[in-house]
């Protein structure tokens, strides 16, 4: 309620009681979560502030990190719409996400030095007037990744799906 970021576990016979992850005092932390659980258990969430409209990573672990925070504010174009995240072998972790105020397709890598870089997923010829980034989806394969997005530009009649091997 309020915005908070909520989650249950399942052991295998029950649901746990709900835990607020992010959020407490109605601090509207919850747009669009993703999550991904490592095989140590740790939850990895990728999740838009409300308020701040900045991307954030937080982990079961009490890690809270601003992805990116290029927001324009005022919900002029969500910066992280959409996120996939997602934990690789080594360690790293990737969120796929849409910038809704461009319509473009991003990538943030959080390397094990623990420091975050960002880039937008291009290549791909679409013309000027297509929009990128719609139903991300991003699997795991080792140490690398597939980034996928649904693309549409109706002025040259063509929609489809994007796939990036990172």
């Amino acid at each position: 309620s309020n915005g908070d970021l909520v989650a249950a576990a399942y052991d295998g016979s029950a649901w746990g009681a709900p835990q607020r992850i992010a959020g407490e005092g109605g601090l509207d932390i919850g747009w669009g979560p993703s999550l991904h659980i490592d095989d140590a258990g740790v939850w990895h969430m990728s999740v838009v502030d409300g308020l701040s409209e900045d991307l954030l990573y937080l982990t079961s672990e009490g890690v809270s990190e601003i992805i990116d925070g290029r927001s324009l504010g005022e919900h002029n174009g969500i910066r992280g719409d959409d996120s996939s995240i997602l934990v690789l072998a080594d360690g790293r972790v990737r969120v796929a996400y849409q910038d809704s105020f461009y319509f473009q397709l991003w990538l943030a890598e959080r390397g094990t030095d623990g420091l975050w870089s960002t880039s937008q997923l291009s290549g791909a010829d679409l013309g000027a007037t297509a929009s990128e980034g719609f139903y991300v989806g991003h699997s795991p394969s080792g140490t690398t990744s597939v980034v996928t997005g649904w693309f549409d530009d109706p002025q040259n009649d063509d929609n489809g799906l994007l796939l990036f091997w990172m």
